[in-house]
């Protein structure tokens, strides 16, 4: 079933509902018929799907059929988020399954077994991801944040290494790639690694968080308190960068705000 996300409040929350099942037979029938649609199978990276979707919106296409994988796999994330482990895990052994040849089926699989705490299945898992979508820089860059999480540092770097030959703007690599850096101490090639990533996306609240954590570690605090608070201002959810922020607070003689 494709998942119907309701938004509560705006930037807030949203909630997952499922829904029936329409046939193609539907989709066409009665007031849809006619017009162009768009139909995407496999479609591997997420950013040329943005880029379809809003091509398509621009020229008034009346509709975007997506294979069920993707929307498993969106389902299966958004179970994650609220902690429902149970159904999430029932997804991925449906998509394993079903789909058993699309990386988002052995991504998901290793989302849930992390969520677990197994990290020796979700690594197994994250290399079959991997080995099923080479070319896929944004799949490479999961991988090696599955391999950091697993304290596993040099599968980490050459997955974020291998996503970025894959493409040298990906900043999220960039940030994985520091965070690697940084667990060997390294303080001053993540910087420099981080501040790359922030001339290529100044807005990202992960790369502004991890690079003032990064210079909060090097006793920068001064510099480190407006990345920090740029990053809790996009996103307060961000537990880290609040922690990391309270203590260049206090490190400064801030105590009001820390």
């Amino acid at each position: 079933m494709s998942p119907e996300v309701e938004v509560l409040e705006a930037d807030a929350e949203a909630v997952v509902r499922e829904r029936e099942d329409v046939s193609l037979e539907e989709v066409f029938s009665g007031e849809t018929r006619g017009g162009l649609w768009i139909a995407l199978d496999e479609v591997q990276d997420p950013h040329n799907v943005g880029a379809i979707f809003r091509t398509a919106a621009f020229f008034g296409v009346r509709g975007i059929i997506t294979t069920d994988v993707r929307a498993a796999f969106q389902l299966g994330k958004a179970y994650l988020r609220i902690g429902n482990l149970e159904q999430a895990e029932a997804t991925a052994r449906a998509m394993l399954a079903n789909s058993p040849s699309a990386y988002q089926s052995y991504l998901l699989t290793a989302r849930v077994a992390q969520a677990r705490g197994n990290n020796a299945a979700a690594l197994v898992a994250f290399r079959q991801a991997a080995s099923l979508a080479p070319t896929v820089g944004v799949v490479q860059t999961q991988v090696g944040d599955g391999y950091l999480a697993a304290g596993r540092l040099d599968d980490a770097a050459a997955a974020y290494s291998a996503a970025l030959a894959l493409d040298r703007r990906n900043s999220d690599a960039l940030v994985g790639l520091a965070r690697v850096l940084a667990r060997r101490n390294n303080n001053d090639d993540a910087e420099r690694t981080l501040r790359r990533a922030l001339s290529l996306a100044p807005d990202n609240a992960n790369v502004q968080s991890t690079l003032g954590r990064v210079l909060l570690a090097q006793g920068r605090a001064e510099e480190a308190v407006p990345l920090l608070e740029a990053a809790v201002a996009q996103q307060p959810g961000l537990t880290a960068a609040q922690q990391d922020l309270a203590d260049a607070y206090l490190t400064l003689g801030r105590t009001d705000e820390g």
